[in-house]
């Protein structure tokens, strides 16, 4: 059994996940930096050191189960599928320089997450890296 599975509760009609975002992101790698941009919605960037390198996804959530993927999850076999495509979605950098580089470019200023409350906090823990 691992992680994801042990915290599948089988309690309830279907089942349900009792993690969060950060349980599906680390096994992919260490997770360095997390910062959740938002309040009932939002953004979770996560930056990730493995052995493919070091890593970087934002992850939307929401406040219900028609805007956040997680909670409108309804069995084990989804959340498995859910967390492998979030797996395929990290961006690998080979150095933490790349990943520097990626962060602070000007690309990543049309991205929606970089406009967000809480945005300078994590250039500032992805700087100390």
């Amino acid at each position: 059994m691992n992680a994801i599975e042990e915290k599948w509760d089988t309690s309830s009609f279907g089942g349900y996940f009792t993690g969060y975002y950060p349980d599906l992101i680390a096994p992919y790698g260490k997770i360095l930096v997390d910062e959740c941009l938002g309040s009932y919605q939002g953004d979770w960037l996560f930056v990730l050191e493995s052995v493919n390198g070091y890593g970087f996804i934002p992850v939307g959530y929401g406040s219900c189960s028609g805007c956040d993927v997680l909670q409108g999850v309804g069995s084990l076999d989804e959340l498995k599928t859910f967390q492998e495509d979030l797996g395929e979605d990290i961006k690998w950098f080979t150095t933490p320089e790349e990943l520097k580089e990626y962060i602070f470019s000007n690309d990543v200023d049309l991205q929606w997450w970089a406009h967000e409350a809480g945005w300078t906090d994590f250039v500032k823990k992805v700087k100390e890296l």
